[in-house]
């Protein structure tokens, strides 16, 4: 049961009966600006006074009894309303759904892109308060993936009240925003974050298995398009000959493909023309029923893919 014992005064007063002044009469009554004068107190007047403040006041105590265990008590202790007031703050900021908490900030777009720097040389910076005081122009809004779906800025706010860390999101446009514990947005691009943290020219000790996790091509009408950024890891079956095609091929990568008959076997795999081959030759996968086979590839500076195939894997007998 909520306990609240804080009131409001003069609820049941009227105008007519001469117990509270007309609102347009009180904002205008110059004892309401200048305070009570000598002679006698204004019966009127003095009810106004007490029911406008006793109204906010009973209203802000519902609030924290509703929100605080202890209630609202009409005991005189000032710390018990600071701790009840605090309590019922902090249960609005992790109990209401994120979408009553802030809304759509639009124009960031163009607020970005006039504001700060992304070329990926460092993370430049600027306060909150100028981000969303000077959005420009643009009417659209910047859209951040926040795992589960899009969203808006709303998540990276919330994230940071909710959890009181530093919070990163990445953008659709692959820009990144972060909210950081210095109160600031910061936006870069991958290739400055990653420079900006020296992630590329540090030494680093792993304690745990560093994996790609295999992703299975899929084959429509005879062809299948291996990603090899999205997917360095490849596997694919084949049901039936296939020809393949390669994208998004990095230099200095090393992807690999893991290529597998199906019950039925004898089909082949086309790769693409431009790859050169250990040997000058183009890899046959194994045509047995089942059979794995293993291409391993290397790209060089200029894009360039170049391969070896192993086939014939089998338990040893």
């Amino acid at each position: 049961m909520v306990t609240n014992e804080i009131y409001a005064f003069g609820t049941g007063g009227t105008v007519a009966d001469g117990d509270v002044m007309e609102l347009a009469d009180y904002a205008a009554d110059s004892d309401r600006t200048n305070g009570n004068q000598a002679g006698i107190a204004r019966r009127d007047l003095v009810n106004m006074v007490l029911r406008q403040t006793s109204h906010l006041a009973a209203g802000l105590a519902l609030f924290v009894a509703g929100r605080y265990a202890s209630g609202v008590v009409d005991d005189g202790d000032l710390d018990a309303v600071v701790n009840g007031l605090t309590a019922a703050i902090v249960d609005v900021i992790e109990n209401t759904p994120h979408d009553h908490l802030l809304e759509e900030v639009t124009g960031l777009a163009a607020a970005l892109a006039a504001k700060l720097n992304v070329d990926g040389t460092a993370a430049n910076a600027l306060r909150l308060g100028g981000l969303l005081g000077d959005t420009g122009a643009s009417p659209d809004s910047v859209m951040i993936r926040d795992g589960s779906g899009d969203s808006t800025l709303r998540y990276l706010f919330l994230e940071y009240l909710h959890y009181g860390a530093p919070v990163e999101v990445r953008a659709t446009d692959g820009k990144f925003l972060t909210l950081s514990d210095d109160g600031y947005v910061r936006v870069n691009t991958r290739e400055g974050m990653l420079a900006s943290l020296q992630l590329l020219t540090a030494v680093h000790s792993y304690t745990a298995v560093q994996a790609y996790t295999p992703v299975t091509l899929a084959v429509t009408g005879g062809a299948a398009t291996w990603d090899m950024t999205a997917a360095p890891v490849a596997e694919i079956t084949l049901t039936g000959d296939v020809t393949l095609t390669v994208t998004n091929a990095v230099p200095g990568s090393s992807p690999t493909l893991r290529v597998r008959q199906d019950a039925t076997g004898g089909w082949s795999l086309i790769y693409p023309s431009t790859w050169r081959w250990a040997g000058g030759a183009a890899h046959d996968v194994t045509g047995e029923a089942g059979a794995v086979d293993l291409v391993q590839t290397d790209v060089d500076s200029a894009g360039v893919v170049y391969a070896q195939g192993v086939g014939g894997y089998a338990e040893v007998v």
